[in-house]
């Protein structure tokens, strides 16, 4: 489960929203308000995350962590976050 848009967790806006940047994304991600993409950082894993904002001009984004963390790859176990 690769993931979609690279970020850093401890980016936090407030909660469970989180600080991104749209350059991050694998190129052809869909980023529009309301749609769920796969987030993730090289120490916590993967966790499906909505998009609740989008500013196209700088790219800056803020997404809402949603579900579990998973590992990216078959062999890999995230931490708890």
């Amino acid at each position: 489960m690769a993931r979609q848009l690279a970020v850093d967790f401890n980016r936090v806006v407030e909660g469970t929203l989180i600080r991104a940047n749209a350059r991050r994304a694998v190129l052809g991600t869909d980023l529009a308000i309301g749609s769920v993409v796969l987030a993730g950082d090289d120490d916590w894993g993967v966790v499906p995350a909505e998009v609740v904002e989008h500013d196209r001009a700088s790219g800056a984004l803020v997404i809402r962590l949603s579900g579990e963390f998973v590992g990216e790859h078959a062999n890999e176990h995230p931490q708890p976050r």
